[in-house]
């Protein structure tokens, strides 16, 4: 490329950056619209390959320390803790280089847009933005299936060796990806937005149509796991979200329309799988025989044993499994368990705050997400929007501890009450 069209874009992607810094809104939009719309294999060498989403999140860096105002959790501590055990295992024990890169321009990057971006743009809002992005990816996935229409097919980009234009076939069907890459990855996106469309204040009806597109869009992505996922959340929902959150009347719609989907839909589900088991068998038993040998091959911190470095940078485990499909023993494998432990702690709180009725939608979303990411690894912009919902429990949870008393607010958010008694408020922008 040009060096004066290189000067130009860098010149236009400052002005932009700084625009952006006190319109977190906007910077919640744009990010969104590059996740769902934009394929990730049209990547840039630099050191480690970087996305359409990974630039997004340079222009944002500016937005997100303007907002970094709030004081850190717990969660935040583990992060800071698996950073320095990877970080540990990378400079100290042969860690592969592109997988430490990952945890810094994907994950942590998706984490800092959650974790600070969103409470600056308003939490209602951001449930609104996200329900929206869910149910336009679905109608999207509904339509790629409906009328064939895979836009990114013959669509190789700068990473063709990835192989992620190539649609997949389950049984005679030709499953939906859209920009994401990969069947699994668009059905666990959905997964992880049907809290928000769930929890969001639209009007009923609108609300209804917008879960049914959510829903057939896991559907026709035919990934057991996206299903499971989106199922567990939905019961998760009508359990455990806050009535603050979600009223008994709509509470009692959703317990009819999930008992009205068991007796109707499930069943032909069931069959439709049951036909294609000679394509699920085998994706089972591949999962069952890549599990059997972590437990003797990993390490405390580190790669574990027999993972084999081909001569594209990649690695191969047991010259057997190159497609990890499951984000804990692929972790385990590249880092070591303690790294992946502190995660799972991360995990642990999140359910907990689910089961006590404490969790917003961001923490049902993960929640769900901790039976997908066991089918699938953080690959594409999936990895991303993953950890952009984590950012956003972390956020949300801390603002509604903040409210509830639990715990105090940073001095810039909190008010004294007229009374002289302290008063928690946190300012969050007007939405009609």
């Amino acid at each position: 490329m040009d060096a004066f069209v290189i000067t130009c874009l860098v010149i236009a992607g400052v002005v932009v950056s700084f625009a952006l810094m006190k319109h977190p809104r906007a910077a919640i939009v744009l990010w969104l619209i590059v996740m769902i719309a934009v394929p990730s294999w049209i990547s840039v060498k630099v050191v480690t390959s970087l996305s359409p989403l990974n630039f997004t999140f340079l222009l944002l860096v500016p937005a997100i320390l303007h907002a970094a105002n709030q004081r850190l959790s717990k969660v935040d501590l583990l992060l800071g803790g698996f950073v320095v055990s990877v970080s540990v295992a990378f400079a100290f024990l042969s860690t592969p280089q592109y997988a430490f890169a990952t945890v810094f321009v994907q994950w942590l990057a998706g984490y800092w847009v959650g974790r600070y971006l969103a409470p600056a743009a308003g939490k209602e809002w951001v449930y609104r933005a996200v329900a929206i992005a869910a149910t336009v990816v679905g109608i999207w996935a509904i339509a790629e299936f409906a009328f064939s229409l895979h836009l990114f097919e013959n669509f190789a980009g700068t990473d063709a060796s990835a192989g992620w234009q190539k649609i997949q076939i389950r049984g005679a069907f030709a499953r939906s990806e859209g920009a994401w890459g990969h069947s699994i990855a668009m059905g666990a996106f959905l997964a992880l937005g049907l809290p928000f469309v769930i929890a969001s204040k639209f009007a009923p009806v609108r609300k209804t149509l917008m879960i049914a597109a959510v829903c057939g869009g896991v559907i026709v992505t035919f990934s057991r796991g996206a299903l499971i996922g989106a199922l567990i959340v939905f019961v998760a929902c009508v359990i455990f979200l806050p009535g603050t959150s979600l009223g008994r009347k709509t509470r009692q719609f959703f317990f009819a329309l999930l008992v009205l989907v068991a007796v109707t839909l499930v069943p032909y589900l069931l069959s439709v799988f049951d036909s294609l088991s000679y394509d699920l068998d085998p994706s089972t038993q591949y999962r069952a025989d890549l599990t059997k040998y972590i437990f003797e091959d990993m390490h405390a911190l580190g790669p574990a044993d027999q993972m084999n470095l081909l001569p594209n940078g990649r690695y191969f485990y047991r010259m057997i499994f190159g497609s990890i499909d499951n984000t804990y023993v692929l972790t385990i494998l590249q880092f070591g368990w303690v790294p992946t432990a502190l995660l799972g702690a991360g995990l642990v709180a999140v359910i907990f705050r689910v089961l006590i009725r404490r969790g917003g939608p961001a923490d049902i979303a993960m929640f769900g997400q901790i039976w997908v990411m066991g089918t699938v690894a953080l690959i594409t912009q999936y990895g991303m929007a993953v950890w952009f919902c984590a950012g956003m429990a972390v956020a949300f949870g801390i603002r509604d501890n903040a409210r509830s008393g639990r715990t105090p607010l940073p001095p810039e958010l909190a008010h004294k009450h007229p009374s002289g008694s302290a008063h928690h408020h946190v300012a969050e922008p007007i939405t009609k």
